[in-house]
C-alpha cells in the first residue's frame, strides 16, 4: 500500500499543488485494478485504490481543466517481470497473464509508453479514462 497507494497519491498532490490549465496526469494502476488474482489480495486491493483515487481526482479537477486519466497494462516484459518468470523455471512469454492477454502475448514498456504519451498530449485534450 506504501508504494502503490501512497507513493501515487503524494506524488499527484505535489503534482496537482504546480499544475495549470491543460496539464495533465497518467497514472498506471495495472490491469490488477480491473480484476482480482488468487495470493494477490493486497497487491489487487491496492490498485483498486489508485483507480478510485485517479477518478475523484479526475472529477476534482476537471473544472480547472486538469485531465488525471490511468492506463491498466497487462503482463509487460521487464526485468522484475524477466526475474520472476526465470525463479519459476519459464520464459516471460509463458507466464500466465501473458498468455491470458487479447493479444495472448506480453507487452512491451514502449507500448505503455506511446499510450501514456498519447493521453498526455493535446490531441488527447478531452479523453478522460480513469
Amino acid at each position: 500500500m506504501n508504494v502503490n497507494l501512497l507513493g501515487v497519491w503524494n506524488s499527484m498532490r505535489a503534482e496537482l499543488s504546480h499544475m495549470k490549465s491543460g496539464a495533465s496526469i497518467v497514472n498506471a494502476p495495472s490491469a490488477a485494478r480491473l480484476i482480482g488474482f488468487t495470493g494477490g489480495a493486497t497487491y489487487t486491493a491496492s490498485k483498486h485504490a489508485v483507480t478510485g483515487l485517479t477518478r475523484s481526482t479526475c472529477k476534482e479537477f476537471g473544472s480547472m481543466n486538469i485531465r488525471v486519466n490511468a492506463v491498466a497494462p497487462g503482463y509487460i516484459i521487464t526485468p522484475m517481470s524477466n526475474k520472476a518468470a526465470k525463479s519459476m523455471g519459464l520464459a516471460p512469454d509463458d507466464i500466465g497473464p501473458a498468455k491470458a492477454s487479447a493479444l495472448g502475448r506480453p507487452g512491451q514498456p514502449e507500448e505503455v509508453a506511446t499510450l501514456a504519451v498519447f493521453l498526455l498530449s493535446y490531441e488527447a485534450s478531452y479523453m478522460l479514462v480513469p
